[in-house]
């Protein structure tokens, strides 16, 4: 389920959303969602 939600916050920011705002949709640190974002592009 944790994969899911990581998958779908990145899909957000890579599609526009603000990354601080995706975060607190999901309740997680922007450095969460940052690194998440990272890790999808390696």
């Amino acid at each position: 389920m944790m994969m899911v939600r990581k998958i779908e916050a990145t899909v957000r920011v890579i599609r526009g959303e603000p990354m601080d705002l995706v975060a607190r949709s999901f309740e997680v640190t922007a450095a969460d969602v940052s690194c998440w974002y990272e890790s999808f592009f390696e």
